[in-house]
């Protein structure tokens, strides 16, 4: 962020007043994919997403003066509601256009886990 204030602080010294956030906003919901069992959480994810979304929106609206909005949505996270323990996860994203897995694994049958 430092640095695109100081790039907008040297082309406003300059006299061009034109940035163009969409360029700069580089992150959708769309590239967010997730894999939840109930269908009320998987609802609430899709929800949080867009809700961080708007935030992020909101923030980058007040650091550059322009209002920035995704309306209408066009785009929208890809949260499957299935059991993430019996699906193929190249069925969801295959890993090849993975860059990072977060999880919050089940905690059922902890005890049968293998130290290795």
């Amino acid at each position: 962020m430092e640095i695109l204030r100081a790039s907008l602080a040297l082309e406003r010294e300059s006299g061009q007043r034109l940035v163009d956030i969409q360029q700069l906003v580089t992150v959708d919901v769309d590239q967010f994919y997730g894999i939840e069992i109930e269908e009320f959480p998987a609802q609430i994810a899709q929800v949080a997403l867009w809700l961080v979304d708007h935030q992020m929106n909101t923030r980058i609206s007040e650091e550059f003066g322009n209002y920035f909005a995704r309306i209408p949505l066009t785009s929208a996270p890809h949260i499957r509601n299935t059991n993430a323990l019996r699906v193929d996860w190249n069925d969801v994203l295959p890993a090849e256009r993975c860059s990072y897995v977060l999880g919050n694994p089940p905690f059922v049958g902890k005890q049968y886990q293998s130290v290795a």
